[in-house]
This record gives structure tokens, sequence and C-alpha cells, in this order.
């Protein structure tokens, strides 16, 4: 079963994370929206690669020296390179500090569609099996129904 449903409350629930974190909600200057495909847009280009990686860098750790719980999200993580992931590691290692900051009270959120496609599978299985269940307890106990 192939089915690519959007919609599914993933950009809510981080809404609702940070605006229970945050007074001033979305104008806070602690929550970090990054959108992989438009920040990250050339990411086979071994140079831009580079340059992305530093970006970040800076980003997150000028945003963490601001505000120990800074919050970040990463929208579609499925979708940067191995190369840049592996440039957060630093950032989510529970050592006390990484250049004289420390990065233990930040919040990173990284948001991605790879395995929605088996928690559809997943519930829709359910699904079907309780309608069978369902059918099997009406066809034996009918004498109950108030229908």
């Amino acid at each position: 079963m192939k089915i690519m449903v959007s919609g599914t409350g993933k950009t809510h629930t981080i809404q609702i994370v940070r605006d229970s974190m945050f007074l001033q909600k979305s104008q806070t200057q602690f929550y970090h929206y990054i959108s992989t495909p438009s920040l990250f847009p050339h990411q086979k280009d071994e140079l831009e690669l580079r340059k992305y990686r530093t970006k970040l860098h800076s980003m997150i750790q000028t945003a963490v020296k601001n505000c120990p719980h800074a919050v970040f999200v990463i929208e579609e993580a499925h979708l940067m390179n191995v190369k840049l992931l592996e440039g957060l590691r630093p950032f989510f290692d529970s050592v006390e500090s990484v250049e004289g900051v420390d990065y233990r009270k930040a919040v990173f959120v990284l948001v991605s569609n790879i395995g929605f496609e088996g928690l559809v599978d997943l519930a829709h299985n359910y699904y079907l099996e309780v309608c069978k269940l369902r059918k099997l307890f009406e066809s034996q106990f009918h004498c109950f129904s108030t229908a």
C-alpha cells in the first residue's frame, strides 16, 4: 500500500512545543526553523556542503550562546546530506562543552517523512483486523443486536 498524505500534524505538533516553551510564540528569537530544501539546495557540491556545514554550526553556536534553551527544528531532515547531518553530532553529544558552549539544554527536532508509509500500513492493517473481529462478533452474537 503506497499512501503519501500530508496533514499528519508534524508542523502543528512543533508549533505546540514552541508555543509552550516561549511566551512570544512564533515571534521569539530563540526558535529556529530550518527548511532543508530551501536552506541547503546544493548539497551534491562538496564546496557548498562545507559552506552549509559552517553556516549551520555558526547559527547553532550563536543561538545557544544567546539562549541555552534554543529550539532548532530541521524540516525534511531526510533530505539532508549525511555529511551535513554528521556535522550536528557535536551538538547532540552529552559533553559539557563544545568550544565553550553547553548544548545539553538546547532542543533539536528533526522532522522527516521516513517511516510514515510503515505507520500508515500498520494503522490500515489494524483497522482491517478490527473490521474482521466486528463481523465475527456480529455473526456470532446477532441475537444481542438491538438493530
